[in-house]
């Protein structure tokens, strides 16, 4: 990275806008690298060297090679991020996330279909984690496409929205009856939580 320090200059002088770079980080995931330890500060320093230049830079996360406390804070470290639909699946659950809108307003969508029991948890606790970090806005959760949701998948919906910050919202979509009738009753003073009527 030392070395292109000076080509987003070069580029300009050459007559271009500026530069693109792109960096692949999964080199990192496996954490026995020399240096891995130190990739959070690796990010800082190169957000601020690029702050100062003509460049657009991308880092390429595979969500497969970091577990989601890294990834959480790697994507915190970025001014903006850029995500494709996840999918994630286990057992009779299937979540698509979609992030939508940017700047201030970035939410993220997540779509739920099948059953969220015991051998799902593990995958929603990711989505929502994820989701969470993902966006500014926002998180909104569709379940309309729920057959079962169990008493655990709700209060990962009641954790996910306490680890939200304060101006952010976690908002069930299309929430059966029972959901709604378990967090009233359970979790009725939860300010960062909202069952949307429709």
């Amino acid at each position: 990275m030392i070395l292109t320090l000076d080509r987003p200059r070069r580029a300009v002088a050459d007559g271009y806008d500026g530069m693109y770079v792109i960096g692949e980080m999964s080199w990192a995931a496996p954490g026995d690298v020399p240096g891995a330890e130190r990739l959070g500060e690796y990010e800082t320093a190169v957000n601020e060297v690029c702050a100062t230049r003509p460049v657009t830079t991308l880092c390429q996360y595979d969500r497969r090679d970091f577990d989601v406390p890294r990834l959480t804070e790697f994507v915190g470290l970025h001014p903006k991020v850029v995500s494709t639909p996840m999918v994630f699946e286990m057992g009779l659950l299937r979540i698509v996330a979609v992030p939508s809108g940017s700047g201030a307003e970035q939410q993220v969508w997540l779509r739920l279909s099948g059953e969220a029991d015991v051998s799902a948890g593990d995958a929603l606790e990711q989505a929502l984690v994820l989701a969470g970090a993902s966006g500014t806005g926002d998180v909104h959760v569709d379940l309309a496409d729920m057959r079962f949701i169990d008493v655990r998948a709700a209060r990962q919906f009641t954790q996910a929205a306490r680890g939200l910050r304060s101006d952010r919202r976690l908002v069930l979509h299309n929430a059966p009856p029972v959901v709604r009738r378990l967090i009233g009753l359970c979790w009725p003073a939860l300010t960062g939580l909202e069952v949307a009527n429709v």
